[in-house]
């Protein structure tokens, strides 16, 4: 029999709906790219030295730098516009309307009408970085306010609709749940603007938090409440830098100014919290010090897809980048990752406020860009080599704190990701027991995330040759070894074998099946070769081709090329197509196979049954071998009407001259019954499961000196 590689079946796990935190959460990763874009022209433009500065300043009459103040400006600086796109975008696909681009339209909408100020011409300053709060509010609060009124407005159409398209009637049922979301926005800034003097007030998010960061006040006690709450939004996906920046610029940079200006005077600064103070000392790579983490998983877990993940976002992280360590380890609603995210910068807070506080360190007076690298913008900032040990002091603790935690957080995604993958597969099994291909693309297959996982670990495995094929020899009644079968095997790294159709599947999804597809045949005829110096006596080795390979106008002439490649002298290709291959019998495919028999390779089919597509295919095409149904084998012992049936077949074998082989045989019993029936070609336990290929070169030696 086939060595089985997959587990027993899995009871359903309920995952708590977090829709609307989701919905969050992608529409911040869908604005990650905007993010890094803005944020390494911010980074080109603004590196702070000062022969570089005056070279991009001049470079093309300052046309280089003026272009990455635009790049800058149209992305972080628009952040608020982009996310309330990206959020309600994501939302969209939650609710399943038939018209998502709806949603982003109605949010925009939304916001307009709330935060116009009453003047003539609306402000593009409400789509800036200080507006972000109350557009994500305002954004989440429009998508569901719509699906409520939708659920409870929506207007059905007559039956008698002769005509009328589905278009406008779609339309026509969203017009009353929309227009109810912007009267309610409307009338909410109408109220507002009554009852407040401030024409800004609807901007209640950056006024809130400035009020109270006005009763902390610019202390100790501020700086730790600052940190605390860019952190605590960050675990739930939040992005916390950008939500406090009206704080981070009002509460603590304005502050700078009167340092440089009393040092100037001759005085001592006395505002050591300020915004730089941040980005230099405390949010080292990104928020929770990413800097600290990445170097952490790279130390514990350098040979995992976290491993991988950091040697990815390590360069960003230089340079203060850190959203895509951020979403990808994951820190976001990971409950072991929340105590070292918040507790690590605060810490380094505490000793970067000491070190500040005792003199070891001069108080900064001078603005760096947040995008500065560790160690020059320590340096730069404080004007003193001591910034840049103090940096490097902070790194070191906050890798310490993590470490342990990176360690649990491994092992737990070790047990999650293994059962994750045990259900999709045992799902893929289940679609291949009723006949139904599973579409792992789709973003409401609830195996969407793992099949997406796996198909960029079985890219990494491919393009790294990790993929192998396992040979499972075919022996006669009378004991020679007649050839072997190549199968597929992949060895993940977390989860071990994975099940050779979910490979397939994934490929297939993955847009590499036909890549993939010939560089499984020229590993096989390399093997065959190998096998051709081992052994003097013919032997035939049959590959798996999925039927789509052979719509590929290419085929037979990638498969000439590999067959020269090799020499296989001895070694007879046999190409195996799976019983489905009748369903695209069509005129193209008939000449294919053709062509195959005509470059010297067999043609075999695989689970033959008594279908009248089968039959119909094997009078019009000329295999050389057929495989029994496993399930005819299986149930020789026990149900008279497959030892019938397998008869059946055997005569049709006669009449249509071509071989049987049969599958699953493990016993000595089944064999026998087999040879009586006709057929003398068996491949099973009874003999040798799947083995690597010089195990399979043993076995065949042994059985040649029986």
């Amino acid at each position: 029999m086939k060595q089985k590689l997959w587990p027993a079946p899995l009871k359903t796990v309920n995952i708590v709906d977090r829709a609307l935190l989701a919905s969050l959460r992608k529409g911040l990763m869908l604005a990650v790219p905007f993010i890094l874009a803005g944020s390494v022209s911010l980074l080109l433009r603004s590196l702070p030295i000062e022969r570089y500065q005056i070279f991009l300043q001049s470079l093309f009459g300052g046309l280089i730098y003026d272009f990455l103040f635009l790049i800058h400006k149209s992305t972080i600086g628009s952040l608020s516009l982009i996310l309330m796109i990206t959020v309600s975008y994501a939302y969209s696909e939650k609710a399943d309307r038939q018209s998502p681009f709806l949603y982003p339209v109605l949010a925009v909408s939304s916001y307009m009408a709330f935060t116009y100020n009453g003047k003539d011409v609306f402000s593009t300053n409400i789509f800036d970085v200080s507006w972000m709060f109350t557009a994500l509010l305002v954004t989440v609060v429009s998508c569901a306010l719509f699906d409520y009124f939708y659920r409870i407005l929506k207007i059905t159409k007559s039956r008698d609709h002769s005509g009328f398209d589905s278009l406008p009637g779609i339309a026509f049922s969203y017009t009353l749940p929309g227009f109810a979301v912007l009267a309610f926005f409307s009338f909410s800034n109408l109220f507002i603007r009554h009852f407040s003097a401030s024409s800004d007030f609807n901007n209640i998010g950056s006024e809130f938090l400035l009020k109270i960061f006005d009763e902390v006040g610019n202390n100790f006690f501020g700086a730790l409440l600052f940190i605390f709450l860019v952190h605590i939004l960050w675990f739930f996906g939040i992005h916390g830098n950008n939500i406090l920046e009206p704080v981070a610029q009002a509460v603590f940079q304005s502050k700078i100014e009167i340092n440089a200006q009393l040092l100037q005077n001759g005085k001592e600064p006395v505002y050591p919290f300020t915004k730089t103070f941040f980005d230099v000392f405390v949010l080292m790579g990104g928020s929770g010090c990413c800097l600290c983490l990445i170097i952490a998983v790279l130390i514990v877990a350098r040979k995992s897809t976290a491993g991988r993940l950091g040697r990815i976002a390590l360069v960003p992280a230089l340079f203060n980048i850190s959203e895509i360590m951020m979403f990808g380890f994951p820190v976001i609603y990971n409950p072991i990752m929340l105590f070292p995210f918040l507790i690590t910068p605060i810490v380094v807070l505490c000793t970067s406020s000491l070190a500040t506080y005792l003199g070891v360190v001069p108080v900064i007076c001078k603005t760096v860009e947040w995008t500065t690298p560790i160690i020059l913008s320590g340096y730069y900032a404080t004007g003193s080599i001591a910034g840049s040990i103090l940096q490097i002091f902070n790194l070191i603790l906050g890798i310490l704190i993590y470490i342990p935690f990176v360690k649990i957080s491994e092992k737990r995604q070790y047990r999650l990701t293994q059962k994750s993958i045990s259900e999709t597969i045992q799902y893929m099994m289940e679609c291949e027991r009723k006949g139904i291909t599973p579409d792992f693309s789709a973003t409401k297959n609830r195996y969407h995330a793992t099949a997406q996982m796996l198909t960029y670990d079985l890219r990494v495995a491919f393009e790294s040759d990790q993929l192998q094929f396992h040979y499972q020899p075919q022996v006669t009644y009378d004991g020679t070894v007649f050839g072997v079968e190549a199968l597929l095997r992949w060895d993940h790294p977390v989860y071990g074998q994975i099940y050779p159709p979910l490979v397939i599947t994934l490929a297939k999804e993955g847009g590499f099946l036909d890549e993939l597809g010939y560089s499984l045949l020229g590993k096989a005829c390399r093997d065959a070769s190998t096998l051709s110096e081992s052994f003097t006596q013919p032997l035939k080795i049959s590959v798996n081709v999925v039927p789509s390979q052979l719509e590929d106008d290419l085929f037979c002439e990638r498969l000439k090329q590999i067959l020269e490649k090799y020499d296989l002298k001895n070694i007879t290709l046999g190409i195996e197509l799976t019983e489905q291959i009748a369903l695209l019998s069509t005129k193209t495919i008939h000449t294919r196979l053709s062509e195959i028999r005509k470059l010297g390779a067999n043609l075999i089919m695989d689970d033959f049954g008594m279908g009248h597509s089968s039959m119909m295919y094997l009078h019009n095409n000329q295999f050389d071998y057929v495989k029994l149904d496993g399930n005819l084998v299986k149930r020789l012992l026990d149900n008279r009407r497959s030892l019938d049936i397998i008869r059946s077949i055997n005569q049709l074998a006669k009449s249509l001259h071509f071989k049987l082989v049969a599958e699953y045989v493990e016993t000595l019993e089944q064999r026998d019954l087999l040879y009586h029936t006709g057929c003398s070609i068996y491949q099973g336990y009874l003999y040798c499961k799947a083995v690597p290929l010089a195990e399979c070169i043993r076995f065949i030696k042994n059985m040649d000196t029986k």
